[in-house]
């Protein structure tokens, strides 16, 4: 650190911090950065409550970087400590290069009682082949401001916003908009080019467990076009209503993906890079660049490229039932296809590959010196079923347009899926509910996973093996479900999963979901095996975990944003102290006070339960990858139950994360308006990133978005991403269904129960009557129905009676037709009778 002359803002010289990017070897931490380097501002303990904004001017000198990422900390000694919990206090930039850069950082939200520094901070995170080997900034004119700082906290919507979908809003969908709470006033919907007010209406004052609101309802207006709301002076930029508002967001989604390419050379981003990667098995050694970049730094993960290449083929599925679709289609398998080779690559040919690699700084692509980096294979069965589910899509996607590259995925699946299954045989008489010690996964993943790579193989091929094992999974997978109301709770709620049969633990995520994939297994044998003995237990696993979202989202109304999780209020015994390597390796706490504070400030459901909004937080915070998996569930569900109430419920997640949140933001780069910058420490800012998602501050439960840029909540992660495209699939595959074929049956159904006794009558048109039979969940059917044909002989009246087995759980009825399952007609009971 010296002084310069040779460039300033303010004065004669500025502060010039210069540093090697690397150092001869690793730092301490394997794959992560050599080190660090920093010019410190040192302060005595002062009070800055008075001041809201730091202000500098900084002036990077890296010839040759593609990405600049820099670090202005904040220090306090006070009460609460920065840099603190979830990384408060801290702040990553991304710099242009070789210009001088005004930063302005808003602290309205740090404590700052007893400030003791301000620490400009690089990370030695190495440097491309061609670019320097010392960087250098000069740093000048640090200020402390007071401005009207923006809005951080809080379930309200921000100041004289109005909170709303940016990308738009489909034809047919609710659309709805939020205020703060203001006296009753109109508001309207006006044209965007034309100027003319297309729709009026009076603001509807809501109030809710989160706060009182103006609500906007305008669903009932279904012209497309571009428009605009208005209410007072207060007005929104320009959306459209359109049945193809979320098309732009899926290009940008696969613009984002090809961009965190590994190994390959992306203009403006890298070149080839990473060369000298590797996963060692044993005195074997292969590289293992490809696929895609995890997130902010380079790591990558398996599950998450092979979630993407299923997202991304399975959504180009539907995309090719239109022709406007079809580029983009033909994008997102091409785009698959590079994911599949990299785990096509990322094998040792014995059930062994790279899980996990952490990468965190660029490297000279040399095997052999001191920068490469190294990961450990491993064989554990969730991985390999997970291969597995990854390759028999992409066999059931290319084998029309490439049979020999589909092979290769297919034999890949099927070898996979032996080294899977083999792992659990080996096991030899230890039930499914003790297999928690395999890979580090809970009962519940890794048999939902089974599941589900099982029954896409049987579709493949129509091997029983396959089938056999799925179905075996698929009894842990509903044995891990609440099937029952839980005991003491304030409504009736149940449906959700444990992490195991044995029902000990509450299922929770705390920062990258898994819900989806339990549903989606349950709904693939429902799709695939209609005549199935053990059908209705499938079905009835769907349908239960989606009325349990269903009712948990009333609890953030009039966002309906899905909450995380229910949580005992004595969870945070189960905690080790200090967290050991393993289920809670890395992610620094949180201490049990912290977890039960956390868990106390949900809300109190009764009998020992709280429900978080958010998930209790480790060192990782950010809630996208906990609340698209639930979202994803949500649409597999709806697409089974033929359910418009459960796909209107997943869309508002996605408004939710484009703009309809309190702070009226939207949070993809790109998309909308009032977006952030990401952190993105190595590859800069992308069009269609998420971050990990917005948080909570400290132990609260409500959301928080703050301007800090910083791992783990503003950083760019592809899970989000992929989960974003997941949902989007179920969306487009419900509108082709609409556009194609009704797979319900045109019946009229009542209900009458009285205790624990229950009569169905169902008035079927005579054209439906062929072959109609009833399966049930928790009731057990007296014999055949009834059958009264109607005088006009247009139709007929059928009835099933029937006894509740338990009365504490829910029950379901579903009226089928013998020739074709698909066509069906559900009843679901509830705790008070009613359908």
């Amino acid at each position: 650190m010296t002084l310069t002359d040779q460039r300033c803002r303010d004065g004669g010289h500025s502060i010039r911090l210069q540093s090697p990017t690397k150092l001869d070897r690793p730092g301490p931490e394997p794959g992560r950065p050599f080190g660090l380097t920093t010019a410190q501002r040192v302060f005595d303990r002062e009070d800055w409550s008075d001041f809201n904004r730091i202000s500098f001017w900084v002036y990077p000198d890296l010839p040759g970087f593609h990405s600049i990422s820099f670090l202005v900390q904040l220090r306090n000694e006070g009460e609460i400590k920065l840099p603190g919990p979830g990384r408060l206090g801290m702040n990553f930039l991304n710099l242009e290069n070789q210009q001088w850069n005004h930063i302005v950082w808003e602290i309205p939200d740090l404590p700052r009682d007893q400030v003791t520094g301000i620490e400009f901070q690089y990370r030695l995170q190495g440097h491309e082949n061609g670019a320097t080997d010392v960087v250098t900034f000069d740093i000048d004119q640090l200020e402390l401001q007071r401005v009207e700082a923006d809005y951080f906290e809080g379930w309200g919507v921000a100041p004289n916003r109005i909170a709303y979908c940016h990308s738009g809003y489909r034809t047919n969908s609710p659309k709805v908009a939020l205020m703060q709470a203001t006296d009753p006033r109109q508001f309207e919907l006006v044209d965007v080019f034309s100027g003319r007010v297309v729709l009026e209406k009076t603001v509807d004052p809501t109030e809710s467990r989160v706060g009182r609101f103006s609500v906007f309802d305008f669903s009932e207006f279904l012209q497309p076009g571009k428009y605009l709301i208005r209410s007072g002076d207060r007005s929104t930029q320009p959306f459209a209503i359109d049945d193809d508002v979320w098309v732009s967001t899926l290009w940008k989604s696969v613009n984002y993906f090809y961009c965190q390419r590994c190994g390959d050379a992306i203009e403006g981003i890298h070149d080839v890079c990473h060369e000298d990667w590797r996963g060692l098995h044993g005195d074997q050694s292969i590289v293992i660049n490809g696929g895609w970049h995890d997130a902010g730094d380079l790591c990558q993960g398996l599950k998450n490229s092979c979630d993407a290449i299923v997202a991304m083929l399975t959504l180009a599925e539907q995309l090719r039932l239109h022709e406007s679709n079809s580029e983009l289609a033909d994008r997102l398998i091409e785009e698959a296809r590079w994911g599949l080779r990299y785990v096509l690559k990322n094998n040792f040919g014995d059930g062994h590959r790279v899980a996990w690699a952490t990468h965190d700084y660029w490297t000279n692509g040399t095997l052999g010196d001191a920068d490469d980096v190294t990961a450990k294979a491993r064989n554990g069965p969730r991985e390999n079923f997970t291969a597995a589910w990854a390759e028999v899509t992409g066999y059931r996607v290319f084998q029309d347009q490439d049979p020999q590259f589909a092979a290769v995925c297919l034999e890949a699946a099927q070898a996979d899926w032996e080294f899977a299954a083999e792992v659990i045989q080996k096991e030899g008489g230890r039930s499914l509910a003790d297999l928690s010690g395999i890979g580090q996964t809970t009962p519940l993943d890794l048999a939902s996973i089974g599941t589900l790579a099982s029954v896409e193989l049987y579709r493949a091929t129509g091997e029983s093996q396959y089938a056999k094992l799925a179905v075996e999974l698929a009894d842990t997978v509903i044995d891990c479900q609440c099937r029952a109301y839980l005991d003491g709770l304030n409504i009736p709620l149940a449906g959700f999963f444990n992490e195991s049969p044995r029902k000990q633990q509450i299922y929770q995520s705390h920062h990258r979901g898994h819900a989806h994939v339990p549903i989606m297994a349950m709904q693939t044998l429902c799709e695939t095996f209609g005549d199935h003995a053990n059908w209705i237990r499938w079905y009835s696993c769907v349908a239960y975990y989606a009325e349990y979202l269903k009712a948990i989202a009333t609890y953030t109304a009039p966002y309906q944003v899905l909450p995380a999780a229910l949580y005992r209020d004595d969870d945070h015994l189960q905690i080790p102290q200090p967290p050991p390597r393993g289920r809670f390796a890395g992610y620094a706490g949180p201490t049990r006070n912290s977890f039960r504070r956390q868990v106390l400030a949900g809300h109190d459901m009764g009998g020992g339960y709280y429900l978080r909004r958010f998930p209790v937080w480790f060192m990782i915070r950010g809630h996208f990858g906990v609340l698209l998996t639930k979202t994803k569930a949500l649409t597999t569900a709806a697409r089974l139950r033929d359910d418009q109430q459960a796909l209107e419920l997943a869309e508002r997640q996605l408004q939710w994360i484009v703009g309809g949140n309190p702070f009226a933001r939207s949070t993809m780069y790109g998309e909308g308006h009032d977006y952030v910058p990401h952190y993105s420490a190595m590859s800069g800012q992308i069009v269609g990133s998420l971050p990990v998602g917005i948080e909570t501050l400290l132990d609260h439960d409500q959301p928080y978005w703050s301007v800090h840029n910083h791992m783990n909540s503003k950083e760019t992660w592809v899970y989000p991403v992929t989960q974003w495209m997941f949902v989007l699939s179920d969306l487009l595959a419900r509108q082709n269904a609409g556009d194609n074929e009704q797979k319900s049956l045109t019946l009229n159904a009542t209900l009458s129960q009285q205790g624990n006794q229950v009569e169905i009558k169902v008035t079927v048109p005579n054209r439906d009557s062929h072959g109609l039979s009833m399966r049930a969940d928790n009731i057990a059917l007296e014999g055949k129905p009834t059958m009264i044909e109607e005088s006009n002989g247009d139709s007929h009246q059928m009835t099933w009676r029937g006894t509740v087995q338990s009365i504490d759980a829910p029950w379901i009825a579903v009226v089928t037709s013998d020739r074709n399952v698909t066509f069906r007609k559900e009843i679901l009971g509830s705790p008070s009778g009613s359908p």
